[in-house]
């Protein structure tokens, strides 16, 4: 199932599918051990310029739904998405690593060890 696209999301919502692929390939990113990683440095280039060319557009009222794994969050993100006003990503992380270097806690895009830090 590529990008959490099944029939029954194919019949209540086709346009949105072309979308939830394009944001699966070019906003996702893939940790070192995955078989598509070779793309990484093309997204890491495409990140920079888009932060380069494009100013930060100040969100009102942002959203975001944090839950823990094997919770469901994914099917609830797939549900949520078939809104024509919703964007889900599904743990972006190679987005969130261009962005800030310290979400990578795994280590999978920086290649060294991850480190998790609390604080207040």
């Amino acid at each position: 199932m590529l990008a959490g696209i099944d029939s029954a999301y194919l019949r209540k919502r086709p346009g949105r599918a072309a979308a939830r692929v394009l944001a699966q390939l070019l906003l996702q990113g893939r940790p070192t051990t995955a078989r598509l990683r070779i793309l990484n440095p093309i997204l890491f280039a495409q990140f920079w310029v888009i932060k380069k060319l494009f100013p930060v557009r100040r969100v009102s009222s942002p959203i975001f739904l944090l839950c823990s794994g094997r919770s469901g969050s994914t099917i609830f993100g797939r549900l949520l998405s078939m809104h024509p006003a919703v964007c889900f990503l599904n743990e972006p992380k190679g987005l969130w690593y261009s962005l800030h270097k310290e979400t990578d806690v795994l280590g999978s895009y920086s290649g060294s060890s991850g480190r998790v830090w609390f604080h207040a």
